[in-house]
């Protein structure tokens, strides 16, 4: 058994998460696009004129159905701006736990050289980084 390196830890999760938040995006990137493609094509001059040889009931259930995947293409697209906003704020946290993975190696490298191969170190030497860390 031996200390789990926490620094080490919380690097790997962050770069797993980002990794996943990064497919996550391209996901309702691509999926965005699709919409507005198919929106597109709903508006287009061609179908428009099939739409106008619908009965009138045909028409409103069209319209509603258009409605429906522009709210969606909205909502996806609010979803996706959420989703950038905390891929930033992760990207800033993993590098914040990058340095502070930095700064806990080069503490623990200090005791190492304090310590050595002694079998005694005065406490008033120890004792501070071991609080600091």
């Amino acid at each position: 058994a031996g200390v789990d390196d926490f620094p080490a830890l919380a690097s790997g999760r962050c770069k797993e998460i980002l990794h996943l938040m990064s497919q996550e995006l391209d996901t309702i990137g691509t999926l965005c696009e699709q919409y507005t493609e198919v929106i597109s094509h709903l508006h287009s001059a061609p179908r428009q004129e099939a739409v106008a040889a619908l009965s009138e009931k045909e028409r409103e259930a069209d319209a509603v159905r258009i409605q429906r995947m522009q709210e969606e293409l909205t909502n996806r697209r609010q979803y996706a701006a959420y989703m950038n906003l905390l891929f930033d704020g992760l990207q800033q946290s993993a590098k914040h736990v990058g340095e502070l993975e930095r700064m806990f190696d080069k503490e623990m490298d200090n005791l190492k050289q304090l310590v050595g191969s002694r079998t005694s170190v005065p406490k008033e030497q120890v004792y501070p980084r071991f609080d600091a860390l």
